[in-house]
């Protein structure tokens, strides 16, 4: 099985999207309007479980 990894992206409806890949049981989905607040509950998420952050967003901060 492979390990976890963290994901943001750009999100369909604008702003950012932030999941786990692949899932650990219940699905994490988050969404936030900055790259700085995706960035930021993707960083709790690395501190707590020790996963990699993949930012392919390319740190657009819109």
């Amino acid at each position: 099985m492979a390990e976890p990894s963290i994901y943001i992206r750009r999100a369909d409806q604008g702003g950012f999207a932030v999941t786990v890949e692949p899932s650990q049981g219940e699905a994490v989905e988050h969404q936030a309007q900055c790259h700085k607040a995706a960035y930021g509950f993707a960083s709790g998420l690395r501190m707590t479980h020790r996963w990699p952050i993949i930012d392919q967003t390319k740190g657009d901060a819109e």
